[in-house]
């Protein structure tokens, strides 16, 4: 990467700390009034959610316009989406854990401040908004992954997930990396939460089923290996598959998504009007 580039880098993460501390104040003072004006504080929580899947969106759907591929553009949309939604989720879990371990705290210091019995904090009332928002946003997040997944398998697409797209979708930039810059590909993750969310019901519903047959066959020996199977069989099958998907779908390299040959073009293009 040449100096141009990574001095421009510089100036856009600079610009991006000024604008991130505004819209934050901003998405504050909007998750405030939303509250005030329509008393539904789940409805403000969602919003506040919504803005670590902000710029996933946006990405996705860039890649969707930008791409000169149609269905490698479609691919990569549904999977920026999957990021965006899995984004959400994880901001509304991490809020849910914070707030119960602070209620937590606080139960057990009145309890030994009162040296009796602690009573229980009363949860914030934005807390089931956060639990419905990891609830359904961990779920869209693997029916997305499975979509791009399936698009990926009928097209012959790997994926490239890195946050670092969304300085070329600021600058409209084609193809969106540097051949000597290589930041990590994020996309594993996607794949471990849907395997997750969609193959552990399966998984364990079989379980059940093939421990009921071993119980019925061999008496509560059956209920031992049911057990075991759940406790480290699933897990191991779990794992396997992710990683059996993630050889197929993830990119080692960004240029196994997006081929040499478009960064070829768009340098030797770029050239051409120097």
């Amino acid at each position: 990467m040449d100096y141009e580039a990574v001095e421009l880098l510089e100036q856009e993460a600079a610009e991006r700390g000024r604008r991130r501390l505004f819209i934050w104040s901003a998405l504050l003072a909007l998750g405030w009034v939303i509250y005030e004006l329509t008393a539904q504080p789940n409805l403000g929580v969602v919003i506040v959610c919504a803005k670590f899947g902000w710029n996933d969106a946006r990405t996705a759907w860039w890649l969707h316009r930008r791409d000169p591929k149609g269905a490698r553009g479609w691919a990569c949309f549904w999977f920026y989406l999957a990021s965006g939604l899995w984004k959400m989720a994880i901001t509304a879990v991490i809020a849910t854990f914070a707030v119960g371990f602070v209620a937590g705290i606080l139960e057990q210091g009145l309890a030994n401040g009162r040296q009796g019995r602690p009573n229980p904090q009363p949860m914030p009332p934005w807390f089931p908004g956060a639990c419905l928002t990891a609830l359904f946003g961990f779920l869209l997040s693997s029916l997305a992954t499975l979509l791009a997944l399936w698009l990926a398998w009928r097209h012959r697409v790997r994926f490239w997930l890195s946050s670092s797209v969304h300085g070329y979708r600021r600058r409209d930039a084609w193809p969106p990396y540097e051949i000597d810059w290589i930041p990590a590909n994020q996309g594993g993750r996607l794949l471990l939460t849907a395997v997750i969310v969609i193959a552990t019901p399966i998984i364990v519903t079989l379980s059940i089923l093939l421990g009921a047959a071993l119980v019925h066959v061999f008496g509560p020996a059956g209920i031992a290996v049911c057990t075991l199977a759940l406790m480290v069989v699933v897990p191991m099958l779990l794992l396997s598959l992710r990683e059996a998907l993630k050889r197929r779908f993830i990119a080692t390299v960004p240029w196994q998504c997006w081929s040499k040959e478009e960064v070829e073009d768009a340098y030797a293009l770029e050239n051409a009007f120097e």
